[in-house]
């Protein structure tokens, strides 16, 4: 079973860092309609900024599901839905099998891929920093003098100085 939920924040970061902007190559061997849906697909995860050299075996596990799928539907088609066995009772077609589980290993890609709007909602990546960028910095930056906070904790009924004379705050 696949990924449930949000990723983590270090899975985010650690993907954010891996990230190389690199679209892949198209595998050699795909039909025309498979080399289609590689341009198609590599396009939009290219414009999403989640997509790099990584990612080329899970989508050449994709299109070779999303080749394979109209020629199993197209078999069925040729050769009917239902068939006789060997004792000449009618039975569903054995590739009704095949297919349920090539549209299972699809929508399992597409997941990955985030190709629907829950996986798209998991995916979602930072933006990458720029070398030295820390996300911190400003926790550890003075504050300037007109915006000190000017609270009299004088009014406060447990409040006490400390000794040496200086404030809590």
């Amino acid at each position: 079973m696949g990924r449930r939920g949000f990723l983590s924040h270090e899975d985010r970061l650690r993907a954010a860092d891996r990230h190389d902007g690199r679209v892949p190559p198209a595998p050699k061997g795909l039909s025309p309609a498979a080399k289609r849906e590689w341009r198609r697909v590599t396009r939009l995860l290219a414009a999403r900024g989640i997509i790099d050299s990584l990612d080329r075996s899970v989508l050449h596990g994709y299109i070779e599901i999303f080749d394979e799928l109209p020629k199993i539907t197209a078999e069925i088609e040729k050769t009917g839905r239902t068939l006789k066995n060997a004792r000449g009772e009618i039975v569903k077609h054995p590739l009704f099998a095949t297919l349920q589980a090539h549209r299972s290993l699809m929508l399992n890609y597409a997941r990955e891929l985030g190709f629907s709007v829950a996986a798209r909602t998991r995916l979602s990546l930072p933006k990458p920093r720029e070398r030295g960028d820390n996300p911190w910095q400003h926790l550890f930056d003075p504050v300037p003098a007109d915006r000190e906070p000017q609270i009299d904790l004088t009014k406060y009924r447990n409040f006490r100085p400390l000794p040496g004379g200086g404030d809590a705050a």
